[in-house]
């Protein structure tokens, strides 16, 4: 019987059969670092330093938390991030070197788009009447006395000061500009609904409301957006649906169920309203395909007339579009 010589693998196919096994492996590597390219900068980034606030020290270092860690900031807290989908959040705090008494505490929270980090600044600190600030390289921002809030892009922080701080906004600022220095800009806007009934100017005064509000009925996203004048303060409520037939389906929606509203008017200008449990009143109509409002009016006849002037408002038809 003829020997029949047995062929060693070559070189090459040894090659070939390894870059197979290896190539996949690379691939998921470099599609890895291309997806967290996209996703911008990580939270822990934009944290400041002690070299980055001078004269102050670390008392709490930086804690993050992703996921489900973020139930861990509080019931509260927890419950926001479910609403704007928070993808990332962290807090620390420092102290004055030569006084324990003053106190600076930072929490900053990453979002999926700069919508929801408009939204989540907007309800961080509800109780108390903000004023507008400028921060340097920030989008928005507001404070009170102790508590500054900011926005850069679609991340959004808070930071307070203790009772002992003397000055309290000096060292807010410091911290605040810091950390939007660090923040990579986006380019991302807001949708111009955000300051429909406004303007930037006051767009503190605005909140947003991406479940819906809980007094109407089927209702959608809305924004809410606190307006005084004469001494007299009215929540103003409105959204932009997609499209007039969107928009009756949603006010029809609020006429039914459980608090629902009363139709006042079923003519052209589709009013609705109900008496809250706080007593004001709430009303809203349809414009095209606006849905607007107000609450907590302190009667129908000032309801009626702030809807009236509000309708004046809206933003012009389109040309074009009929």
């Amino acid at each position: 019987m003829p020997l029949i010589p047995v062929r060693s693998r070559s070189t090459s196919s040894i090659s070939s059969r390894v870059r197979m096994l290896v190539a996949p492996a690379v691939l998921a590597a470099v599609l890895s670092c291309a997806t967290a390219a996209t996703t911008g900068q990580r939270i822990q980034d934009a944290l400041p330093r002690e070299s980055d606030l001078p004269g102050w020290k670390l008392r709490d270092a930086p804690r993050s938390f992703q996921g489900t860690d973020i139930s861990l900031l509080g019931p509260e807290k927890a419950a926001l991030a479910a609403r704007f989908r928070l993808e990332a959040a962290a807090r620390m705090s420092f102290v004055w070197y030569s006084d324990p008494g003053r106190e600076l505490s930072l929490e900053l929270y990453e979002a999926p788009s700069a919508l929801d980090a408009f939204g989540l600044m907007g309800r961080l600190d509800p109780i108390h009447e903000p004023e507008g600030i400028t921060v340097a390289n920030a989008d928005d921002a507001c404070c009170t006395d102790r508590v500054l809030r900011f926005r850069k892009g679609r991340f959004c922080g808070i930071v307070s000061v203790g009772t002992g701080s003397r000055e309290a906004r000096k060292d807010m600022l410091a911290c605040a500009e810091s950390v939007c220095a660090a923040l990579m800009s986006t380019g991302e806007r807001l949708p111009s609904d955000v300051d429909t009934f406004g303007g930037e100017s006051d767009r503190f005064r605005v909140s947003y409301y991406p479940e819906g509000l809980g007094f109407i009925p089927s209702s959608g996203a809305f924004f809410m957006r606190r307006r005084i004048k004469d001494g007299l303060a009215i929540s103003v409520i409105y959204a932009r649906k997609d499209s007039p037939g969107q928009a009756l389906r949603e006010f029809t929606g609020a006429l039914a169920g459980s608090g629902a509203l009363e139709l006042r008017d079923a003519g052209t200008r589709r009013i609705a309203q109900k008496r809250l449990e706080g007593g004001g009143v709430l009303m809203i109509t349809i414009e095209r395909e606006w849905i607007f409002g107000v609450t907590d009016a302190p009667d129908e006849r000032v309801a009626a007339a702030t809807i009236e002037k509000l309708r004046e408002e809206l933003p012009p038809v389109p040309a074009g579009t009929g």
